[in-house]
């Protein structure tokens, strides 16, 4: 870890789910540019087709799944791991609060992490945490006991969700244990918030073009992308703001954007009230219709090179 961060003082009030304040965690690359000072500190990394000629940094992020706003980030380089990580950031979380964990953030020390600090966790298991978990997989609830290193005992629920087209369910581990204020559909149900920290890196990279870091100094870098991660969760706020008046609909990410872009001076006026209201009225022109939740399964459209050969044309992944 090279750097860490905190917005949650400056992030809008936000929702709890039955009196936890839930937050969505996940990490993802930035490339950055090539220079001598910023390889001393984010080394190129490997893959399937030789060494990249660009570093890359990674970002690592907990939002709130009801606002979408960045509260916790941590930059890191290739030899950042995601439940180092995530075990760290925990320090930062208060007693009682949940973290919605994507495949790859399961295992006996992450699990054992939350429960010192006495936290919840609600996460996706992956094929090989399956196989090591000892649990029925036709039962849709139940808890199950894991033994840790110390000869200590750790209850651990195992929720199953739908059927992928693959075949494979879907299968939550959870220390929510109380299956009365805990549901099992309610549990399947916040499991989806966790697109709260995917649109997070969407809106970061798309919109706010943060893959394209054009500082050559570590310095630089940091400030670039800490200031689109403020950006983000200003905006994230403001849409918040806006669709809690209407539920039915939602507004524009890029449009907020580029109305704050093009008025910013407004916000630099000692009485800028006149000018603030004409402006979010502009911005909540820019809404549509929200649409329905999906009763299935999210496949990913990538397009696949075609120099690829057909044996080593990777799956496509599934999300839940």
């Amino acid at each position: 870890m090279l750097e860490r961060a905190s917005l949650e003082n400056h992030n809008v009030e936000p929702e709890r789910w039955r009196g936890h304040r839930v937050r969505a965690v996940d990490g993802s690359c930035l490339q950055l540019p090539r220079s001598d000072e910023i390889l001393s500190k984010f080394p190129t990394r490997s893959g399937g087709f030789g060494e990249t000629y660009y570093p890359y940094a990674y970002l690592f992020v907990a939002a709130d799944i009801f606002t979408s706003q960045v509260v916790h980030t941590m930059i890191g380089n290739k030899f950042s791991s995601e439940r180092e990580n995530l075990q760290e950031l925990l320090n930062g979380f208060g007693r009682g609060d949940i973290a919605i964990l994507d495949r790859g953030l399961d295992g006996k020390n992450v699990w054992k992490a939350f429960e010192d600090h006495g936290q919840k966790y609600l996460g996706r298991l992956r094929a090989r945490g399956i196989s090591r978990l000892k649990f029925n997989p036709r039962l849709k609830d139940q808890i199950v006991e894991v033994q840790l290193e110390s000869e200590e005992i750790m209850k651990i629920r195992v929720v199953r969700g739908p059927k992928f087209k693959t075949g494979n369910h879907l299968f939550l581990a959870t220390n929510l244990l109380d299956c009365k204020r805990y549901d099992r559909k309610g549990l399947l149900d916040l499991y989806k918030k966790r697109q709260a920290v995917e649109d997070v890196f969407l809106n970061l990279k798309n919109t706010l073009h943060a893959k394209n870091i054009r500082s050559k100094k570590i310095n630089g870098v940091l400030q670039e992308i800490y200031a689109a991660l403020t950006m983000t969760s200003i905006i994230a706020g403001l849409r918040y703001l806006f669709e809690k008046k209407t539920r039915d609909r939602r507004i524009s990410f890029k449009a907020i954007c580029w109305h704050i872009e093009t008025a910013f001076e407004v916000l630099l006026e000692p009485k800028p009230s006149k000018q603030l209201s004409r402006l979010f009225k502009d911005i909540a022109k820019f809404n549509h219709l929200r649409q329905p939740g999906r009763s299935f399964p999210r496949y990913s459209r990538q397009p696949e090179p075609k120099w690829i050969n057909e044996k080593r044309r990777p799956k496509r992944t599934c999300y839940a």
